[in-house]
């Protein structure tokens, strides 16, 4: 998210908030927190796929960097042969 703002400077990870979009913070506080628990786990990196797959995706083709598609496949295939996710977005 910090990398499409384009922002300079960007300075450390206590300042990532001054670097995003409003948008983008709501964005990141509406994902649920991980919590220690299978399941939940799960269900977490599911919803964080969701939402930074896509803008990793996008950012990608905006600055011509092919996407890694049948690394990606593949490993979708794995997650739902042993836990049983299937890709939270299209």
């Amino acid at each position: 998210m910090v990398d499409i703002t384009n922002a300079p400077n960007r300075g450390g990870i206590l300042h990532l908030n001054r670097l995003i979009t409003d948008e983008q913070q709501a964005v990141i506080t509406a994902l649920p927190p991980p919590v220690p628990q299978h399941d939940a786990m799960i269900a977490t990196q599911m919803a964080y796929a969701a939402v930074y797959f896509p803008l990793a995706r996008k950012r990608a083709a905006d600055i011509g960097v092919e996407w890694p598609e049948a690394f990606e496949t593949a490993t979708w295939k794995k997650l739902s042969e042993t836990l049983g996710v299937e890709r939270p977005y299209l």
